[in-house]
């Protein structure tokens, strides 16, 4: 009875992941090279996963495994999936980033070309200054 309680308890624990993943049951299906109906299946409780079924799940959904089996250190779960979450750029946020690059290209464009132009006018002076020393040359 005790080991069927704990089974219901991870059963719970594996459609909370799925359930909670931004994820289609295909899509996980795909990542862990099975089928959507397997993974049906294991929600149903049809079937238990294999550990390395468990691991692979838990890698791709982000969540620790243990917790998955023991239910233990929640805390130390949620931590770990806002810090794989922080690790990666959703798509959102690639397009804020590439935005914003684009206007730091055009800024730094910008500045290239202000750099250019100063760089010219300092070749004007350079030949304006070395035409005055000629002629001062000549002048003495």
């Amino acid at each position: 009875m005790k080991k069927n309680k704990k089974k219901l308890e991870i059963l719970k624990r594996l459609c909370l992941i799925i359930d909670e993943a931004n994820v289609s049951q295909a899509g996980i299906a795909r990542a862990l090279g099975t089928s959507p109906a397997l993974i049906s299946r294991w929600k149903k409780g049809d079937i238990t996963p294999s550990i390395e079924s468990y691991e692979k799940l838990c890698k791709f959904l982000k969540y620790d495994v243990d917790w998955l089996l023991t239910g233990e250190n929640y805390s130390l779960n949620k931590s770990y999936k806002k810090l794989s979450e922080n690790l990666i750029l959703g798509e959102e946020t690639i397009v804020i980033l590439g935005e914003e690059a684009i206007v730091m290209k055009k800024e730094l464009l910008d500045l290239q070309r202000k750099y250019i132009s100063v760089l010219e006018q300092n070749v004007q002076l350079k030949d304006t200054l070395d035409s005055l020393r000629t002629v001062e040359r000549k002048v003495r």
